[in-house]
């Protein structure tokens, strides 16, 4: 079932520059918009109502993706996918495997729009990330998220999540990263739709 949608669109295929000077736009690409749908069917049957997609946190979500693609500012033994670059206009961190840095990850949205809540991301990458050709579908990021309990419990609002309303939900995929961000407040910029041709 499509919420926003009738029609998957064929998008914009946008390619940034550099990560310091992306202009990334709110609106959801086709991977994009499938991925957010697969999230919220899967939400509608657990019982559970769909997230509204965001504009704001949709570009976060591309930001980091991007970032993460571009700049890689994580590695296999301190920093995890959560950490953010030291190239753009936001506070570069490393988030770690041991030992968390939650204000690095809460604060993004602040720091790159004007959504004024907390935000939380779970986010994915291929193997075939380094290879500028190979983009991870949205079918295979979300499988990986529904097979693991903590990111499966973001999604489903279980364990520590049980009381969060989730109101804003926020998707980007850039080559072979996926990020998805979640927010307790409804976004002031509005619903994220497709981008047009």
């Amino acid at each position: 079932m499509i919420y926003f949608l009738t029609v998957l669109l064929t998008c914009l295929n946008t390619s940034y520059a550099s990560t310091s000077e992306m202009n990334i736009p709110g609106c959801l690409l086709e991977d994009e918009v499938e991925l957010a749908n697969l999230i919220n069917d899967y939400r509608t049957e657990h019982d559970l109502p769909p997230i509204p997609l965001s504009k704001s946190l949709t570009v976060v979500a591309k930001t980091h993706a991007a970032d993460l693609f571009k700049e890689k500012p994580f590695d296999e033994k301190s920093c995890n996918p959560h950490s953010w670059s030291d190239s753009g206009d936001w506070k570069a961190c490393c988030y770690g495997y041991n030992t968390h840095n939650g204000p690095c990850m809460w604060e993004k949205p602040r720091e790159i729009t004007d959504y004024e809540g907390d935000g939380f991301e779970i986010v994915m990458f291929s193997e075939n990330s380094q290879f500028p050709d190979k983009t991870v579908s949205a079918k295979a990021a979300f499988e990986s998220w529904i097979k693991s309990v903590n990111h499966n419990s973001v999604i489903l609002n279980k364990g520590i999540w049980e009381k969060v309303e989730w109101n804003a939900m926020g998707v980007g995929i850039y080559k072979g990263f996926a990020a998805v961000w979640f927010g307790r407040e409804n976004d002031p910029a509005g619903l994220a739709e497709a981008c047009e041709n």
